[in-house]
Order: C-alpha cells, then sequence, then structure tokens
C-alpha cells in the first residue's frame, strides 16, 4: 500500500510504563525507535484487520449468493480437485 501521498498527523498515546520500557528493550535489540516500533505494529495490525474484513465480506458475499442462487458444488466434485491437486493434468477448480 503506497503512502506517499498521506499527510502526518499526531496521535497521542497513553502506554504503561512497563510498556514503554519494553518498547525501549526491543527497540535496542532491533536498533529501532519505540516510535518506529509502534508505527510498524499499528501498520501490521491495520494489515491484518484489513484483510480479515475482507475476508470476512466475501464469505458473507458468497452465502447470499448461495441463499438466492441455491446453487453449490457436490462434495464429490470438490473433492476430485483437490486429489487432483500437485498431479500431471491438475484440475481446474468446480464451479
Amino acid at each position: 500500500m503506497e503512502h506517499s501521498q498521506d499527510t502526518m498527523t499526531v496521535l497521542p498515546i497513553k502506554l504503561r510504563s512497563s510498556e514503554k520500557e519494553r518498547l525501549k528493550r526491543i527497540g535496542s535489540v532491533k536498533k529501532r525507535s519505540p516510535h518506529w516500533l509502534i508505527k510498524e505494529a499499528i501498520h501490521q495490525y491495520l494489515e491484518q484487520e484489513e484483510l480479515a474484513e475482507k475476508f470476512k465480506q466475501e464469505t458473507i458475499d458468497r452465502w447470499e449468493k448461495y441463499c438466492q442462487d441455491n446453487e453449490s458444488v457436490s462434495d464429490d466434485k470438490v473433492m476430485a480437485w483437490l486429489d487432483s491437486w500437485g498431479k500431471d493434468h491438475e484440475k481446474k477448480a468446480p464451479l
């Protein structure tokens, strides 16, 4: 995700003194500032949560489509597809 056009803003946070000390220790080991570690942790958390929400929404969308169309792929077709994985003539995913 590109951030070159983003403006920076200050977001004060309150940490326990023990958490601040932990950040300092980890930062020292990794040769990074506590500020960098906090930014990286937030970045990773946001990426993870956005992916989880995308997956959740895709699952809801698929369920709603199934409820409307009442169409599904049989277990036999799915198993035949999975059994073909890694073989010379791997099958395409069933629709």
